[in-house]
């Protein structure tokens, strides 16, 4: 309670300094009436990788700074285990995959999601093709049961985790055909070294494993009927209701970031390389990255609705929770009305 008190005061404190005026630097303004841009922490869904471009770009192009801001960004080790941080309050706010969030949310974790960073999903099986036939390499949608005999490598704190639970339930796999081991964060490794034989993740990191020799088989679980969102943004009850302006300052600086790096995808890659100097360790390894970088591009685009970025909605949020429901992950929907909310975004 007195660690809860000091850190309210001193919330309280830096909201002064920066007052309301937040918001608007964070679309350019000036920074000279911020005397103590607000400190919170940012918790990533993964490692440092292409997801995590845009944060890094802002940062270090001064941006957060701008809009009276100093997020203090922490590398993830999957979206499970970042909702449990931000539910619980070790994290002020993150990004995390949908599927984690409402799982949480059904769990009762104090949880709203502010903003949908991905409109749909992009989690994949990456197999290695070296442990397929050539017809089930060249088939676009083949059959899963090619997947028996198989090792799977499981992050089992990562979302991509639960929508091979939802797809294995949907399609019928008989599970014990397939044997799964645990891995860590991203797999890469047990890939290239053969321990396993396929994990799931996010399609477009596929070149960068491919870029280390690995020829994959790709499948997105789009086309296996998995419709649903992907990234979003999460903050917890106490956060949020402190810090309203704040919030809306930062994810108006991101929607910045997102536009930028999308049209300069090699510069935000370098900017991401001075965290994550092994991402630009050769002329390959950054050309693989830029690819993945531009991989992810159409994820941002709300191409149903034409509006800007990170915008949320009832429909394909339900849907997300009713592919959890129907693959028993789980056995109550929470009210997406406290669930989602643009209340901190402009023109939604």
């Amino acid at each position: 309670m007195l660690r809860k008190s000091v850190l309210a005061l001193a919330a309280l404190l830096a909201l002064t300094g920066c007052g309301s005026s937040a918001a608007s630097k964070a679309s350019g303004g000036s920074s000279s009436a911020c005397t103590t841009p607000l400190k919170f922490t940012f918790r990533l869904n993964f490692v440092l990788d292409d997801e995590q471009v845009p944060y890094y770009t802002a940062l270090d192009k001064g941006w957060y700074r701008d809009a009276c801001l100093d997020p203090q960004i922490q590398p993830g080790r999957g979206s499970n285990d970042t909702v449990q941080l931000v539910a619980n309050g070790s994290a002020d706010l993150g990004v995390a995959d949908s599927v984690s969030v409402i799982a949480a949310q059904a769990k009762g974790l104090d949880l709203t999601a502010v903003g949908v960073v991905y409109q749909h999903n992009p989690t994949a099986l990456l197999i290695r093709k070296s442990v397929l036939s050539a017809d089930q390499a060249a088939a676009r949608a083949p059959r899963l049961t090619m997947l028996y005999g198989k090792t799977y490598g499981a992050v089992v704190q990562a979302s991509p985790f639960l929508f091979w639970k939802a797809l294995a339930k949907a399609q019928k796999l008989d599970l014990d055909q397939v044997h799964q081991v645990a891995i860590s964060a991203p797999g890469f490794a047990e890939m290239a070294t053969g321990k396993v034989d396929f994990i799931a993740t996010f399609a477009p990191t596929a070149p960068v494993l491919e870029g280390q020799g690995v020829p994959l088989k790709v499948l997105g679980l789009e086309d296996y009927g998995q419709k649903a969102y992907g990234l979003s943004y999460i903050g917890n009850s106490g956060f949020l209701s402190a810090h309203p302006d704040a919030v809306r300052a930062f994810l108006r600086v991101n929607r910045r970031a997102v536009d930028y790096t999308n049209k300069n995808p090699e510069e935000g890659v370098r900017e991401l390389c001075k965290a994550n100097p092994a991402i630009c360790g050769d002329q390959n390894a950054l050309a693989t990255n830029v690819q993945e970088q531009k991989l992810t591009i159409p994820l941002y685009d709300n191409l149903s609705s034409g509006k800007p970025f990170f915008c949320g909605y009832a429909a394909p949020w339900k849907a997300t929770q009713d592919l959890l429901r129907d693959a028993g992950t789980i056995t109550e929907e929470p009210d997406v009305a406290k669930s989602l909310t643009n209340r901190y975004l402009d023109g939604c």
